[in-house]
């Protein structure tokens, strides 16, 4: 186990130029206003079915430290009675005692006087005037959402004033920050933003001994604690004159029924929080979870996104004391609390070696394992100047990759892949279950004993989880258990016996007993996605699932697919990649379940005579099992929604094999040759694309962008376009790029000819191979007649015609399922493989001969 010092700071993530992510899979040949509309909907989508209302969630900015935590205390408890006496007009006595003109004594609420310098009591002053209409009731009738902007940023600023301001922490540890507000009166967007959106507010980081002033004003996602989406309170209470008490019970008992008001500004601040929530993740590459904020009116909420859900508190009603208190508690906390409770990774530090002349790297401290594989509690340093990977969406493993190096002098050239996510875990009787490191060992072991010809595979240098301390000082892995404390996830964890979409019908106690009060059953969130990734959950719907911020290292070090330079290149890529599928099939028992363009790498190493040649890596082995194991033998929707295949994206309930992968791998195939393999030729598509009808296009509604598109008509689409050759040539392979015979030398298209072939070919193997029955080919169910004896019906003794036609019943016929049974199973691997390997050998040839001599 893996042990950080939570009083040890992480740096902040810098600010770095746009990487891979998972999220840029499904944005393949889109536009700008695409990929906008993309976000919009799935953040809208994603916010009516992740936001989960959970009122304990403020004790999770609670410091661990005990002593820290009381220094918290104290200090919520000055700031907001300071804060009130301020906003009392008619309490004269208890202002004059904070004045700093005032004698020593004891002030009315029996503290010690908060004694305070002229220009910080008229600062305060100032603030608390300016603060005042939003607990005047004004702000909840109030229809334009920039006059509540400055009252929030005036709050933040007078509990950052006030804190400081305190002699109980005018001696902080490092650790101690400041959160600003950003300094405009209207909303902005982050100067390192990757889209156009404008969001209302945010609360940045700053060093303790920075000065407060009004603000940030050179707003970064790279500084960012959390998104603060500000709107009207349209809900029917903010009209009425109720007192604030009851219209926020009324406010809460709407919110219990479903987790958002229905189509509010409430709903629509979620959707916008999800979206931008996305961005910090991507640019913060040590971001373990994120903290958010919302404010319709008066009611303020305070959210922490994982990577399953977001946890929403009540509403924190800013007119009535108790609610400023709760949330002048969380900003404190989160001023005087540890890394990891503000979300960072523990074992990943950004390190200023400017003065060394090494620049900013990251440090990244990675378990390290024994000489049998097993974890130990010692680590391995890493260093690495940013990261290839980043993450691309608000839920989901936030998986981070870095091209990193053993040593501080060799930053510059690495050969070490470290990887960091949010991964699932088994958690049982016994040690913990490290599925993807695991994997990774047992390949490491059979690879040494029986190595392949020609087969690269990933090595395992180091791995295991990242852990720090708890309240009580004992070490503890990173998991979801620690993040969200043992109540919480015990009370809102994954519930097993929460029924499927075709069971919702069943109203057993026995099932709803087990859900909070805002877990919605009818919701069907198994049916989503997480940005692009899938979750693996179709019969339990995960709302804090059991996970682990697990840490690897692997050599060798690869480049994304992308970075490769032809077509050849990339035949070679794909074919290297699934010939190491096939080994880890058939020597390891492992079966990979997430084929996708961002899992096969791209090598190149020496040849013998000084050149170089090329390879493809298969990595990532989360969702890796060994099918032959019995618990995993329910069926599990994986993979990355573009390239599932038919049968995963329908849920059938036969077991995944190799066939799901390889038809995954042919989905690789057409959108690296429809959109470009390299981000060259990619720029051309396009130009090219922009002139051509949208719905030409055929493949990109396997991406599911337009709205109302499901797993299930993306399934049906593609048994369209894959059910004969003919079809697929004519929706999918004829849109590769394939210049006229006579303008091969003037066209600035690629020519991807041998793509063609080569998806061809492939397909021929999945889809219409000659070796098999041709109940296995195509993609479209038939119906045909089959005697009754086959499906175990009696069938007449008489043997005139009427008889035995009425002894033929007809049954349906899925191509898929068939063709998943032995021996037209083994037929068709083989025959795929086949293809693999003489698509490969033909390509480094065409290479070779076109190489210098």
């Amino acid at each position: 186990m893996t042990v950080i010092d939570p009083s040890q700071p992480s740096k902040k993530t810098p600010v770095t130029a746009r990487v891979m992510s998972s999220e840029s899979l499904g944005n393949s040949g889109s536009s700008e206003s695409e990929r906008n509309s993309k976000s919009k909907q799935e953040s809208s989508s994603l916010a009516q079915e992740k936001i989960i209302v959970v009122p304990e969630v403020l004790s999770l900015a609670l410091p661990l430290d005990n002593k820290t935590r009381s220094i918290a205390a104290d200090a919520t408890k000055s700031v907001t009675q300071l804060l009130q006496a301020m906003l009392s007009l008619t309490d004269q006595d208890l202002l004059s005692e904070l004045s700093p003109h005032s004698e020593q004594g004891t002030d009315t609420l029996g503290q010690p006087p908060v004694l305070l310098p002229d220009d910080v009591y008229s600062r305060l002053q100032s603030l608390a005037r300016d603060f005042k209409p939003w607990v005047d009731h004004n702000a909840a009738t109030e229809r334009d959402e920039t006059i509540i902007y400055p009252y929030f940023r005036k709050l933040v600023l007078f509990v950052m004033e006030g804190l400081k301001a305190l002699p109980l922490v005018t001696s902080p540890h490092d650790r101690y920050r400041l959160l600003l507000p950003y300094t405009g009166s209207r909303d902005f967007t982050p100067k390192d933003s990757l889209e156009n959106f404008r969001m209302d507010q945010a609360l940045f980081i700053r060093n303790w001994g920075d000065d407060i002033g009004n603000g940030i004003d050179e707003p970064k996602y790279v500084d960012m604690l959390a998104v603060v989406e500000i709107k009207v309170d349209d809900s029917p209470k903010a009209s009425s004159k109720t007192s604030s008490r009851t219209s926020s019970k009324s406010n809460l008992a709407s919110l219990n029924a479903s987790g958002v008001r229905p189509k509010s500004n409430i709903g629509v601040a979620h959707g916008q929080l999800i979206r931008y929530t996305r961005q910090i993740y991507e640019h913060q590459h040590n971001r373990l979870f994120v903290w958010g904020v919302s404010s319709c009116g008066s009611l303020v909420r305070v959210y922490l996104f994982g990577p399953d859900c977001a946890l929403s508190t009540d509403d924190l009603d800013m007119r009535t004391s108790a609610g400023r208190k709760q949330f002048i508690g969380w900003l404190i906390n989160m001023c005087l609390c540890e890394d990891v409770r503000c979300g960072l990774i523990p074992s990943m530090r950004y390190v200023d070696g400017t003065a060394a002349g090494k620049g900013m790297y990251w440090e990244l401290s990675v378990p390290k394992l024994d000489s049998n594989g097993a974890e130990t509690d010692e680590t391995t340093v890493y260093y690495s100047k940013k990261p290839s990977v980043a993450a691309g969406s608000t839920f989901g493993r936030h998986t981070r990759g870095f091209p990193a190096s053993a040593t501080l002098d060799d930053i510059d050239n690495p050969d070490v892949f470290v990887k960091v996510a949010w991964q699932y875990a088994d958690r049982g009787p016994g040690p913990i279950r490290k599925a993807e490191i695991q994997h990774l060992m047992d390949i490491r072991d059979k690879y040494a004993s029986a190595r392949p010809n020609g087969v690269e595979i990933p090595r395992i240098l180091a791995g295991g989880t990242v852990a720090t301390m708890d309240r009580d000082g004992k070490r503890v892995y990173l998991t979801s258990d620690t993040v969200y404390e043992n109540d919480i996830a015990t009370r809102y964890g994954m519930i097993d016996d929460v029924p499927m979409a075709a069971d919702k019908g069943n109203s057993s106690s026995r099932f709803r007993s087990q859900l909070p009060p805002s877990f919605n059953l009818d919701s069907n969130a198994f049916a989503r996605t997480i940005g692009n990734e899938v979750s693996a959950v179709p019969r339990a719907r995960r709302l804090l699932a059991f996970r682990q911020v697990n840490m690897l290292a692997t050599k060798p070090l690869c480049e994304p697919l992308s970075s490769v330079r032809n077509a050849d290149e990339l035949i070679i890529v794909l074919a290297d990649a699934m010939l190491a599928h096939n080994w880890m099939r058939t020597e390891c028992n492992l079966l990979h379940r997430d084929i996708s363009s961002n899992n096969i790498m791209v090598g190149r190493r020496r040849t013998s005579d000084g050149g170089y040649e090329v390879y493809g890596l298969l990595i990532d082995f989360d969702y890796a099992i060994n099918p032959s194991d019995r618990r995993l033998s329910r069926p599990e929707r994986t993979g990355t929604l573009p390239f599932m295949s038919i049968l995963n994206l329908e849920a059938h309930p036969e077991q995944q094999t190799e066939l799901d992968d390889m038809e995954s791998l042919l989905y690789v195939l057409c959108f690296q040759a429809t959109f470009g393999i390299n981000e060259a030729d990619a720029k051309v598509l396009r130009l090219t694309h922009e002139t051509l009808d949208p719905s030409l296009l055929k493949i990109k509604k396997w991406q599911g962008w337009q709205e109302g598109e499901t797993m299930a008509s993306i399934a049906s689409d593609k048994r369209g376009h894959l059910d004969s050759l003919r079809m697929f040539e004519a929706d999918i392979t004829g849109y590769f790029p394939v210049p006229d015979f006579d303008d091969l030398e003037d066209s600035d298209l690629p020519n991807y000819y041998d793509l063609q072939l080569f998806a061809c070919e492939l397909y021929g193997a999945l889809f219409a191979n000659p070796c098999v029955d041709k109940r296995c080919h195509g993609a479209k169910q038939t119906s045909t007649r089959v005697p009754r004896t086959q499906i175990g019906n009696p069938v007449e003794e008489d043997n005139s015609l009427n008889a035995r036609l009425r002894n033929l019943t007809l049954v349906k016929v899925d191509p898929l399922v068939e063709r998943a049974k032995d021996p037209a199973k083994k037929t068709i691997v083989d025959s795929f493989i086949k293809a693999m390997k003489d698509n490969a050998a033909s390509a480094r040839k065409r290479i070779t001969a076109l190489s210098p001599s």
